[in-house]
């Protein structure tokens, strides 16, 4: 008759690492709920909610029901930011591929998003409600007038850029302490390389062009009559912030991204996205869309928020995350700058795989 198998205590080497990973998993859990929770109470105490209260009973309009609460928003994407950012830098050091490949990542995508605002914001969005901000406008243009227009707020240029902090941060965390083996550990293994950097992929394309394709559709002949003019320009805009980093950087991207930790950065992006834009910025007016650009799809539960804001969330994190991967293999090819990025005569197109 064979012998039981009795199970082995751990000895004190496991039994350590076992707590640390407990602690770590709710010094984790704790810190992106009050990461969350307590800006949104902060700027949920902005709202004026018995006089908000009083106007819906009346079917009256407040001309401010959250003073400054945009710019109290802001903190959920700056509370993150200032927990993790001392971590990053102590456990970074100058010079370090990481450090590099944030700067280097913040340094394109952020003037991404402001130009957007510099030449589309009016295209795009309007900021009724001025007295959720600061009164700090900047210039953005008008195709309208032809001429600039000082009526940007300056939250709008903080968002951007602590929104791209924030999610940098939080998935450079995720990936190196939260679910460290699904992530590459050695970007530095040649063989782990792809033979150049920018390689089309053509789904990418092919999904691009059907949305678009759907889109224009839908705003033609099913959305209201009223909201059928015009181009649905915003989803065009989107499609090509996300389809065209996915189009030219995906096939270098994928196999280096830990997608676990990918995954709990999206699910912080739409949670804070709901809190944040569906809850508050769009009922009380911080801003608000065109429909002309828009393709008229809206969800009416969230103040008749444009389907496209939905789009953003989705497609901002997988943009953002493509390129700082693919920075990260940029940084540590051997190979002149047009080479690594577009190959050579020489370049083979072969498979890679993530360790």
């Amino acid at each position: 008759m064979a012998n039981p198998i009795v199970p082995t205590k751990p000895d004190s080497a496991e039994r350590r690492r076992l707590r640390e990973e407990q602690v770590a998993a709710s010094v984790f859990t704790i810190g992106l709920l009050l990461a969350v929770v307590l800006p949104t109470i902060l700027t949920l105490s902005t709202v004026r909610e018995e006089e908000v209260r009083n106007a819906v009973l009346k079917f009256e309009a407040l001309e401010n029901p959250t003073p400054y609460g945009y710019t109290v928003s802001l903190l959920i994407y700056l509370v993150p930011v200032t927990t993790l950012i001392v971590w990053f830098y102590r456990s970074h050091p100058p010079g370090s591929f990481r450090r590099r490949a944030l700067h280097y990542t913040l340094l394109m995508l952020v003037p991404i998003g402001f130009a957007l605002d510099f030449f589309l914001g009016n295209t795009f969005f309007l900021f009724p409600n001025h007295g959720a901000v600061l009164g700090i406008y900047v210039p953005g243009f008008s195709f309208a007038t032809g001429s600039w227009v000082w009526d940007l707020p300056i939250e709008e240029f903080i968002f951007y850029a602590s929104g791209f902090f924030a999610m940098l941060l939080l998935y450079i965390w995720c990936n190196q302490v939260w679910v460290p083996a699904y992530g590459v550990s050695d970007h530095a293994d040649p063989s782990q390389h792809p033979p150049y950097i920018v390689r089309i992929h053509w789904r990418s394309i092919y999904w691009g062009v059907a949305i678009l394709a759907l889109s224009l559709l839908y705003k033609k002949v099913l959305a209201p009559p009223d909201q059928r003019a015009g181009f649905p320009l915003y989803m065009l805009f989107l499609l090509l912030a996300a389809v065209v980093p996915g189009m030219l950087l995906h096939r270098c991207a994928a196999p280096f991204v830990n997608w676990r930790a990918f995954s709990v950065t999206l699910m912080w992006v739409l949670l804070t996205s709901l809190l944040w834009e569906a809850t508050l910025a769009s009922p009380f007016g911080w801003w608000r869309y065109h429909d002309h650009w828009m393709m008229g799809l809206r969800v009416k539960a969230w103040a008749d928020l444009p389907v496209e804001a939905v789009v953003l969330w989705l497609a901002v994190a997988y943009t953002t995350i493509s390129v700082f991967e693919t920075v990260k293999v940029f940084i540590h090819m051997q190979a002149p700058t047009t080479v690594a990025l577009f190959g050579n005569a020489k370049s083979v197109d072969r498979p890679i795989t993530a360790a």
